[in-house]
């Protein structure tokens, strides 16, 4: 019979890390604002501009302008059923257990030992190439919930109506300064002096001026307004579990020789065994600790 027990050379067991991914990287694409976050934008840059016009004195009005001026995403939860598996990426996980093996090679076992009452050799350095733990992990792309933070401005420009020009009989001190650099007056008289006098004032015509429109950075607001959506990423899953890993070297005890049948019957080599540490034979056998024979007719008798 063709038997093979566990590698003694097991990674050491632990309880199974937790399925949650390490970090979810990729780049998330800028996000278009929702009727939703706009609406909530607008709302306050509307009460903004409410409270600015009822407050307002000589026929100033505001208006205002609402922007978004940046985003930022961030990944959440994973959605559910949108993973998928990248090629290749499978790893054993740290501290996994060898739970069964199989493609075993004894080609080049050197290291015989007896097992119990067996009428059997075994190889404590067969390797096996075909192995499944108990524990993996890989990499997978999957579609995520984000949460993206617009920056928003409410922009307020301030409207300063148009005033039309005017005449009117210019003031005592508008008319001492006009005296003072009078070629013709100035050396003769005192200017304050002279403007006293209503009829040594003139009318003059005051220009207008016209309509302005302002930005007004003091009464701008800014802020910020989260918005839910989806984005693809990737991560790593290290909860994986159990998987069968090819192209292995790991060691482990198996079958070299085995004696077949329950009257002795001839020594048979098995997983490849080529003989180089001993030939299958029961001199072979009883050279092996404990060096002596078993209470059993299956043991051949060369």
């Amino acid at each position: 019979m063709k038997r093979a027990i566990l590698a003694t050379t097991a990674l050491v067991a632990s309880s199974f890390m937790s399925s949650q991914a390490l970090a979810v990287t990729g780049t998330i694409p800028d996000q278009t604002p929702s009727a939703d976050t706009v609406a909530a934008r607008d709302a306050v840059c509307s009460a903004l501009i409410t409270g600015l016009n009822a407050n307002a004195t000589d026929g100033i009005t505001y208006t205002v302008v609402g922007s978004f001026t940046g985003q930022s995403s961030v990944y959440g939860a994973e959605v559910s059923g949108t993973r998928v598996e990248i090629p290749g990426t499978r790893q054993i996980a740290p501290g996994a257990h060898v739970l069964s093996f199989t493609n075993v090679d004894a080609s080049g076992a050197t290291h015989l030992s007896r097992n119990g009452q067996s009428p059997n050799i075994f190889a404590t350095d067969a390797v096996a190439h075909t192995v499944t733990y108990d524990n993996s992990t890989y990499d997978f792309n999957a579609t995520y919930n984000i949460t993206t933070t617009f920056s928003y401005a409410c922009d307020v420009t301030q409207h300063i109506p148009a005033t039309p020009s005017t005449t009117r009989l210019e003031t005592q001190g508008e008319c001492a300064d006009r005296v003072a650099h009078d070629p013709d007056l100035g050396p003769h008289v005192n200017p304050g002096q002279y403007c006293l006098i209503l009829s040594n004032r003139q009318m003059i015509t005051v220009p207008g001026t016209p309509a302005q429109d302002n930005a007004d950075p003091q009464d701008s607001s800014t802020g910020t307004l989260d918005q839910a959506g989806t984005a693809s990423g990737q991560d790593t899953e290290l909860n994986g579990g159990p998987y069968t890993f090819q192209n292995q070297s790991l060691q482990v005890s198996a079958v070299v020789c085995n004696s077949p049948g329950s009257k002795g019957g001839t020594w048979r080599a098995q997983n490849g065994y080529l003989g180089l540490g001993g030939a299958c034979s029961t001199a072979t056998f009883l050279s092996l600790p404990p060096n002596t024979g078993i209470p059993s007719v299956s043991l051949p008798t060369s």
